[in-house]
């Protein structure tokens, strides 16, 4: 458990001895023990001693790289010092560095999450996904999140000529049938929420009856 300087009252001394035990926990006789890191890393942190966190945590990714609790606090230390760059950066490495499409996934969409949260850069997030697809045009996931990404991007109104243009790549993309007809009903309900221009609602119902619908149906037979 990570060990608060506030809640117990320690003094001066008592927290130059926790620290003390720490590092030697740490550094000695348990290495390969992610979580008395993260507890050393948190004590740190809340003391000011900055540094000394980012030593605990570059310990133990150095011992067993690629956790992602470790990864998660060590981006999460950056912000909160105020670097959020160097936290988003420690984030697009994991991405570089991690093996299978299943922890790339989740790093993506963390990195992402982070460039529009945390950096409050939408483009930067909108470049990165777009990258991401145009790498793998066949991936559901990136186009959801992209989608996602211009429905929440902090405007009052979304931008429904941007968004029906991503609809239109995905239609156009290397989706299965199945997930096109999913996204082309997605469209629908958009355009009902969102779209200012009857036409292009009645253009895409008409698209989505005469092509997708039927697509489908004829797949499942």
């Amino acid at each position: 458990a990570v060990v608060s300087t506030q809640s117990t009252g320690m003094n001066a001394i008592d927290k130059e001895e926790t620290s003390k035990i720490y590092r030697r926990a740490c550094m000695v006789h348990l290495v390969k023990k992610p979580y008395i890191h993260l507890s050393w890393a948190a004590f740190e942190e809340e003391r000011g001693n900055l540094e000394i966190a980012r030593e605990a945590l570059d310990h133990i990714d150095k011992g067993m790289p690629g956790l992602i609790a470790v990864i998660l606090r060590r981006a999460g230390l950056e912000r909160r010092s105020g670097n959020v760059e160097q936290g988003g950066d420690i984030m697009k490495l994991a991405i570089e560095n991690c093996r299978g499409r299943e922890t790339r996934d989740f790093w993506i969409m963390k990195y992402v999450t982070y460039l529009q949260c945390s950096c409050k850069d939408v483009d930067a997030a909108r470049n990165f996904l777009q990258e991401q697809i145009e790498r793998n045009q066949r991936h559901k996931r990136l186009y959801a999140r992209l989608l996602d990404l211009e429905l929440n991007c902090g405007a009052t109104q979304p931008d429904s000529a941007a968004i029906v243009a991503i609809f239109n790549k995905i239609l156009t993309s290397g989706l299965s049938v199945e997930e096109k007809a999913g996204f082309s009903h997605r469209r629908l309900t958009f355009l009902e929420e969102f779209g200012d221009d009857v036409s292009a609602i009645i253009a895409a119902y008409d698209d989505h009856n005469k092509n997708w619908k039927k697509k489908k149906k004829k797949k499942k037979k």
